[in-house]
Order: C-alpha cells, then structure tokens, then sequence
C-alpha cells in the first residue's frame, strides 16, 4: 500500500518480495516487519486456508530472515495483536516522518 498524507511526507510503498526481487537499493530506507515462522505459519494456515505443508512451501521461498533484518534499516514486530503492531511501527513512522 502506499500513504502520502503531504508533499513531504515519507511514500510508502508495501513490497513483500523486495529482497528477492533485488530491488532493495531503490529505497532510501527499507522497514521490516517481521514475525516468527511459527506465527507466520499459523497466520497463513488461518487467513489463507492452507494446509502446514503448504503453508511452509510458501515461507520457504522467501529471502532468509535473518540476512533481511540485517539489511533492514528498521524493523517492526509483529507477532501479537493489531494493537501490538501499531504501538511498534509508531516510533518508526516518527523516525521517517523527522529524521534526526
């Protein structure tokens, strides 16, 4: 998704594969959300209907977890509820919007 509030607000722009498509280096600043496989796993098990097997298939293919943080300028939790993950992204979206 993208939100532009006003002209010097930050663009932000969702890429799910960024890493793995390589067009990381196109952005000034890369944001991570990250949750354990174990979540992601159920999440996609519930939302998506699929079965473990598939499920697994499907995180499988993405970038390691691991070497994406590491390349993330910032990273966001989320492995609780909705309200968890809007009281992380919170300091990050100040940090984009007033950078030091």
């Amino acid at each position: 998704g993208v939100e532009r509030s006003t002209p010097d607000a930050p663009l932000i722009i969702e890429i799910p594969l960024l890493f793995e498509t390589g067009t990381a280096h196109r952005f000034d600043r890369v944001v991570l959300v990250h949750a354990p496989r174990e979540v992601l796993l159920r999440r996609l098990m519930a939302l998506r209907g699929l079965e473990p097997a598939a499920a697994a298939r499907f995180l499988d293919i993405q970038a390691d977890a691991d070497a994406v943080r590491r390349q993330s300028d910032f990273v966001i939790e989320n492995s609780g509820s909705l309200a968890d993950l809007e009281a992380a992204a919170r300091p990050v979206w100040q940090k984009l919007r007033h950078p030091a």
